[in-house]
């Protein structure tokens, strides 16, 4: 595989099921940074853009490549301004 992608509540367990993966890697004699990672989170609106912002710099902290954000139910286009706005000083 050249990506994994995860659902998982905190960047630490992020971390000890990467640790995993690194392991498998190893045994394969498979480098482990080819492959690319990536974790799904969700816009809470009531939580609001600054939650989702955080919870994205903690798994960019521990080595995450990519936030996949999901958005609630009703859609509002106007969301999406919000979460890039709140997320834009992470993108490198």
């Amino acid at each position: 595989a050249d990506h994994w992608n995860s659902i998982v509540p905190t960047p630490e367990r992020w971390s000890e099921l990467r640790a995993v993966l690194d392991d498998h890697c190893a045994a394969e004699g498979r480098d482990p940074n080819e492959i690319e990672s990536s974790v799904n989170l969700r816009f809470d609106r009531e939580a609001g853009p600054g939650a989702l912002a955080e919870a994205a710099a903690g798994f960019g902290e521990a080595g995450v490549d990519v936030v996949v954000v999901g958005m609630p139910a009703p859609y509002d286009p106007a969301d999406v301004a919000t979460v890039a706005g709140a997320v834009a000083e992470l993108a490198t």
